[in-house]
């Protein structure tokens, strides 16, 4: 009964929003006082619309409220694919000299569950290759990193820490470059086993994106220091 109680309070009180409205008034003092059958059915279907309308706006406010709920639950499910690997050197050299690369992954990502749209919180990266002593496994960071990458003759530059995909929206698949700088991994590295970029969420949602026994590109990127 509670329940029921609560439906009629709503209807009523959007019944006497949509009869306060200013071109509600004058059908609303009319219907007092016509004896005319015709006009009675008038006004009453006019009642009978109003009426319709209330338990349609209600439905409509509940049904976002409840899309609002789903929304703050709803974890996201990412997806994707390397497109490209490209692979290059970083200069200067560490102290004592040690091999490093820089590896820039072209990316399409998507997410699957209908959800407002959020950023990516961090990128990781592992890339697998084989070495004389077996296969070896290097793992990628972002940071004080200047990158730039030759194309066709034309050279771009950013920031290795501010490059990443744009904010991801339901089956809206976004392009975008997301650099690494690879300790120990030699920049002349033709061929790797696995390459896996995992992007993770702000609730700390873990999504492995995977590309497996391909090969690097060469294509003029170049990873500097950026001075402290």
């Amino acid at each position: 009964m509670g329940s029921v109680r609560l439906f009629f309070r709503s209807m009523f009180s959007e019944l006497v929003s949509g009869l306060t409205g200013a071109a509600s008034v004058p059908f609303t003092v009319a219907a007092l006082w016509v004896s005319s059958h015709a006009q009675r059915v008038l006004y009453g279907s006019l009642a009978g619309v109003l009426l319709l309308v209330s338990a349609y706006r209600i439905w409509l406010k509940e049904r976002s409220e409840l899309e609002k709920e789903r929304a703050k639950n709803q974890k996201p499910s990412l997806h994707g694919e390397i497109l490209e690997t490209l692979i290059g050197i970083c200069t200067p050299a560490s102290e004592p000299p040690l091999a490093a690369s820089v590896l820039l992954l072209s990316v399409k990502a998507w997410n699957t569950i209908q959800m407002p749209s959020f950023c990516v919180y961090r990128y990781e990266l592992a890339v697998t290759v084989n070495s004389p002593e077996g296969p070896r496994t290097f793992a990628g960071v972002r940071g004080g990193w200047s990158v730039s990458v030759n194309i066709g003759g034309h050279v771009s530059f950013f920031h290795m820490a501010q490059e990443e995909l744009q904010p991801m929206r339901y089956l809206d698949s976004q392009k975008g470059a997301v650099a690494f700088y690879v300790e120990g991994l030699p920049p002349e590295t033709t061929d790797f086993i696995s390459v896996v970029l995992t992007l993770v969420d702000a609730i700390g949602g873990r999504h492995p994106i995977v590309q497996e026994n391909g090969r690097f590109i060469p294509n003029g990127v170049l990873a500097q220091k950026i001075a402290a």
